[in-house]
């Protein structure tokens, strides 16, 4: 059984405005080159990571 964590809507909010920024930034990012590319991405991931955990609990 997976165990929720409670979180304030307006957290998980803020926190999926900071992944969507992420994707932005992982846009533009590919125009660049792979390194800066590389480095968004993985901030990208980890928000994603997050957003879920809090979002559906894993």
């Amino acid at each position: 059984m997976v165990r929720k964590r409670w979180i304030g809507n307006g957290q998980l909010q803020e926190l999926e405005q900071h992944y969507i920024q992420a994707m932005y930034r992982y846009n533009e990012a590919l125009e660049q080159g792979p390194t800066v590319a590389s480095k968004a991405r993985r901030e990208m991931v980890r928000l994603e990571v997050e957003v879920r955990r809090l979002r559906y609990g894993y």
